[in-house]
């Protein structure tokens, strides 16, 4: 499970050089991530043939054949720089487009893109004189055992105390957005009233959750709830985007109008159906992303045909730290090119074509691109 502490480390991590390699996965329907990180370092080039990488790459590749379990994950991040010791292997609940990243911090646009769509709840489970505390986060459970209570003699009122009182510094420590409550019915009110305001205004009192259920019960039921309101969030958000398309606001729909709109900086939140892929174009020179360009309308270089141009936008998207949200079931934006962006100003300009450039906008000249040595990104273009 992603931890708050983990995150906060690898906000915080620097080396000197590019010596900290990041590493996404998509694991595919078959979840072989030995075979995805091949496939990825085939496609990587000369960048990470070099000694200093020997250490990282061959951690890597030992925790993907020995210690890696897929279970329901879609995606993998990896991180690692062997020259701090600093090792993290973190599951996703969602697919993650598959690309190494080489710098001098951990690359964590991608996966703070993704941690942001869940919360994260804290658990109370408590019974006749015990109490338990779990920790359910992005498909993953955490019980915290060292924390479980034991009432013996005491009233029950000194023991709902304890108890609220544990959840509640636990809270703080590990950052939980939502709290949840099963107890019997004689202690629930007691429990509640050791709350503070803002941590009774988080709670949920869940009468699915007993104290004798296991981890996995637990993360099926609390995973229950989060995957319901996901699904009322994701109606909401969709409605509320083709509303604003329609009444001429600061959105557009579609993938022509939303790679207009990224080209000019103006895309706030990227919406897209899970799973939407769609052939485009890729300027090698500039990075001009486009369905059907066979010359780049900003650099004039001629371009090549990229698999995934849908995947291109959203990776783009998540390193310049805009927010990328999947669309998990049916929405009206299914109906409306199943992509969509919520833009940072008004609407952007409706797209002008050339002669001979049916579906093509024109755009701005790109200008001429630098080329640092670092930070060196190669991507899985499947």
């Amino acid at each position: 499970m992603v931890t708050h502490r983990q995150l906060q480390e690898l906000l915080d991590a620097k080396t000197r050089g590019p010596r900290f390699i990041s590493v996404y996965l998509d694991l595919g329907p078959r979840g072989d991530a030995p075979a995805a990180f091949s496939a990825l370092l085939k496609r990587s080039g000369a960048c990470l043939l070099k000694p200093e990488f020997d250490e990282d790459l061959k951690r890597i590749s030992l925790y993907l054949k020995e210690e890696f379990q897929p279970g329901p994950c879609r995606g993998l991040a990896l991180f690692s720089a062997g020259g701090s010791g600093l090792w993290r292997a973190l599951p996703l609940p969602q697919p993650a487009r598959s690309a190494v990243f080489l710098d001098d911090h951990a690359a964590l646009g991608p996966l703070l893109s993704l941690t942001d769509q869940y919360h994260r709840f804290g658990v109370a489970l408590l019974g006749e004189g015990h109490a338990r505390f779990l920790e359910v986060f992005m498909g993953g459970v955490q019980e915290h055992a060292d924390l479980a209570l034991s009432r013996g003699s005491g009233e029950p009122g000194a023991f709902a105390k304890k108890a609220a009182c544990t959840l509640q510094s636990l809270s703080r420590r590990r950052g939980f957005q939502r709290l949840i409550l099963a107890a019997p019915p004689e202690v629930e009110p007691l429990f509640i009233d050791q709350l503070h305001a803002f941590a009774r205004n988080s709670l949920i009192i869940d009468g699915s959750l007993d104290i004798g259920l296991d981890r996995t019960q637990v993360l099926e039921r609390v995973m229950v709830r989060e995957t319901e309101a996901r699904w009322v969030r994701e109606s909401v958000l969709a409605h509320r985007l083709l509303d604003a398309a329609a009444s001429g606001e600061a959105a557009v729909l579609g993938l022509e109008g939303t790679l207009h709109a990224f080209r000019r900086g103006l895309v706030k939140v990227l919406y897209v159906r899970d799973g939407y892929a769609k052939l485009g174009r890729l300027c090698g020179y500039c990075g001009r992303l486009s369905l059907l360009e066979a010359r780049c309308l900003g650099c004039r270089k001629p371009t090549e045909a990229v698999f995934d141009v849908v995947g291109e936008l959203i990776e783009r998207a998540q390193e310049q730290g805009r927010e990328v949200f999947r669309l998990f079931q049916p929405t009206p934006l299914d109906n409306h090119g199943r992509i969509g962006a919520e833009l940072s100003q008004g609407p952007s300009d409706p797209p002008s074509y050339p002669p001979g450039y049916a579906l093509l906008d024109r755009g701005a000249p790109a200008p001429r691109p630098t080329c640092p040595e670092t930070p060196v990104k190669t991507e899985d273009r499947r």
